[in-house]
């Protein structure tokens, strides 16, 4: 009978910390949003939760503006499971009703514009790297 030797849970966390901060990445001190730039003035809305169940034609209302720039989502909600029905604002947030404008580019300040009215944004938008 070949005998293992348990590995303490302990000693494998130990193990990850210490590979972790050999290749120079700190996870005990996170750099904060905070220390990268300068806070902007928000006014957040809170979003209900998101719904045990909804239809699906309930759900596309709530993803329709957000697939008019976000065309290549793996599926129509997200989710591979057909049994999870939600629509992009159920967990993301923002604002559905805003739509990309037709015919504009990311180059374009319409673009821009209906981007950042359609996003919940953050607070610190200089610690956020948008393509």
């Amino acid at each position: 009978m070949r005998k293992t030797k348990k590995i303490p849970v302990r000693g494998s966390l130990a193990a990850v910390l210490l590979s972790t901060v050999a290749v120079g990445v700190s996870i005990l001190q996170p750099i904060k949003a905070s220390e990268t730039g300068t806070a902007v003035e928000r006014s957040y809305i809170t979003a209900p939760n998101a719904p045990k169940t909804q239809s699906a034609r309930a759900a596309h209302g709530k993803s329709a503006g957000c697939q008019s720039c976000h065309e290549k989502s793996d599926s129509t909600n997200m989710h591979q499971s057909r049994a999870v029905t939600l629509g992009c604002t159920d967990c993301h947030g923002g604002n559905t009703d805003i739509a990309r404008p037709p015919g504009s580019t990311r180059a374009d300040a319409g673009y821009r514009d209906a981007m950042e009215r359609a996003h919940v944004l953050p607070r610190y938008p200089d610690a956020w790297h948008f393509p």
